[in-house]
This record gives C-alpha cells, structure tokens and sequence, in this order.
C-alpha cells in the first residue's frame, strides 16, 4: 500500500510539472494575476504608401496571431488536462494516507502538489489541503522533537520503543505490518505524545469542527522555505436582504481566500535570530531588576533599559511587518474596518 502511495504522489508531481512545462504561464495564473500588455503606435499619420503596407503586414500579422492563438488554446487544455490527471492521482494517495496511517512524508508531499494544482482557482478545496500540508508539517516537527527528548534509548522503555519504531520505518526491508501496528499500540500506551503524530482520517473534513465564530489566517512555509502560502478562514455570509442588512454568517467554516507569494528564507533567519536576541536581553534586564535596589542612578538605568528595549522590539515588529505585508495586503480584510 505504501509502494502504491509513493507511486501515486510521485505521477501527481509528474503530471503538475508537465503542465508547468507546457504552459508556464496559465499555471503561475493559478496565483498570480496577469494583465494584457498594451501596445500603442506612436508614428503619427501615416501615408497611402503606409496604409496599404500596413494593411499587407496586418492581415499576415492577423493570420500569425489566429494561429499563435489556436497553439495556446491548445497548450492551456492540454495544461488544464495535465492538472486534472495530476489531481486524481494525488487525490487518490492522500485518500489512501489518511485511510491506512501512512507515513506523514508521502501525504505532505501529495498535499503540497494538490494545493499547487488548484491554486486560487478554487480556494476552499485548496485551503483544505494547504491545512492539510501544514498538519503534515507539524507532525514532522513534533515526531524531531520526541525523538530528541528521547534519544538516550537507556533513560526509559518510551525511549528504547521510540527508538525501535524509528528504526523498523526507517527500515528499507520489508516489514510485516502487525509488528509496526503492535510497536504502535506499545508507545501509545506509554506516551500520549505520540497520539499526536497521527493525522485523523477525517482531517478533510476538520474545518465542519470549528465554531462558526472564528476566523482563522493560516500562513505556512514551503519545504525549501521560498514560499509562503496563506489561507484565510471564515464562515460563508449570507446575501444582503432588501434592507441593505446582512443576516447572521451560515454554514461551515472554508477557505475564502488563498494567496502564495515568494520570500528569501535568510530574512526569517535573522528574524528568528534577532528575536532570540531580544528574549535574552529582556531576560537579563528582568533579572537585574530583581536583584537591584530602588536608587536614583538605578531607576534611570531601568529607564535607559527599558527604552533600549522597546526600540529592540519594534525593530523586530517593523521587520516582521516588512516580511508578511506582500502576502498580507492581497487579503481582504474589510471585516475590521
């Protein structure tokens, strides 16, 4: 079942990437708005001569443009039927991760290729699986996490058991699936940790789960972290009525709005850096409080402190207002206003 999984999302990725090979641009139109190029002539009025020269050149011209017209036409619908091979494929995967617990690579890989099939094209089936590839994103953060608490296989029997489920799935030989299924039962019982690693069969369906209240901005980086992608979440509002009055939101949480824009990952790193920084800093400076006594010179260093810090601080934010606002300008959020 994994062999077929593993197929399955590598055909999906094959398919997408076939389609961006064949038409580059309808694909990136999936994200990103294209405007007609305008042309203008600015020769003046022409003579006689230069009309019916003109008029040679632009009927040769009109019959190049029909055909480059009729060659992109069919370049889109064979994109567009690409992509839609590649949405069943990788549909079918992610069906048969969630369905048989398999590994969270796989259906992270299927879930990042889905959401790149669709785009802004249909933003509520794309937030589901961009919540999806987020899931998968933390379950892998949190399972490096566990393995580092417990790394020292001699500390407990969580450890060693961690330690032997990782070896038998890192495991290139075959493996009989009642000795990972009873692996798994063992740590589940010892750990409740664990249980978080799996990802619910039902995750698809998650969004139905949330109260209709809420409204949810969802950002998440891609793997090589050169795009950030952004989905916005809110209950579907009814039509206004004939008083102009909108009634109260109905139905489900979905996505609304979807958007993926590029990012240089060394600008996170030094956000991240500086961040650290600045806890540290405001660590050291909580601590000189404490044990300082209430002096003249004292409370003006306080001050001074405190004043360097608030600086430090909105640095960071004017930083991070610098990194985000590319994505965050494209959403509408009226609702605030």
């Amino acid at each position: 079942m994994e062999i077929r999984t593993r197929c399955l999302t590598l055909m999906g990725k094959y398919l997408r990437l076939l389609a961006v090979e064949e038409e580059p641009m309808y694909v990136r139109a999936l994200w990103h708005k294209h405007k007609p190029e305008a042309w203008s002539d600015s020769k003046g009025v022409p003579t006689a001569e230069e009309n019916s020269k003109k008029h040679s050149d632009s009927s040769r011209k009109e019959v190049s443009m029909t055909s480059d017209r009729s060659a992109e036409l069919q370049s889109k619908d064979k994109a567009q039927q690409l992509l839609a091979e590649a949405s069943k494929a990788l549909s079918e995967s992610i069906s048969l991760c969630l369905q048989h617990n398999l590994p969270s690579t796989i259906l992270a890989e299927a879930s990042f290729n889905m959401l790149e099939c669709h785009g802004k094209s249909d933003p509520t089936v794309t937030g589901q699986y961009l919540a999806l590839y987020q899931s998968c994103c933390t379950v892998a953060m949190a399972a490096e996490v566990l393995s580092s608490a417990c790394a020292d296989t001699s500390v407990s029997q969580l450890s060693a058991l961690l330690s032997f489920h990782r070896n038998v799935l890192l495991s290139q030989e075959k493996r009989p699936s009642s000795i990972l299924r009873g692996l798994g039962d063992s740590v589940l019982n010892l750990s409740k940790a664990f249980c978080q690693l799996t990802i619910s069969p039902s995750h698809l369906s998650i969004l139905s789960e949330i109260p209709p209240n809420l409204k949810i901005l969802l950002l998440q980086h891609s793997n090589d972290g050169f795009e950030l992608y952004g989905g916005f979440y809110e209950t579907t509002k009814a039509p206004e009525n004939q008083k102009g009055k909108t009634t109260q939101p109905t139905g489900p949480v979905t996505c609304s709005q979807v958007v993926k824009v590029s990012v240089w990952p060394q600008a996170l790193v030094a956000l991240r850096e500086q961040t650290q920084v600045f806890g540290l800093e405001n660590k050291r400076s909580v601590l000189k409080d404490e044990s300082s006594q209430l002096e003249t010179s004292e409370v003006h260093q306080k001050t001074t402190g405190d004043t360097e810090l608030a600086l430090h601080f909105r640095e960071i934010v004017d930083k991070m207002e610098d990194y985000l606002n590319p994505l965050l300008l494209q959403f509408d959020f009226s609702f605030i206003r």
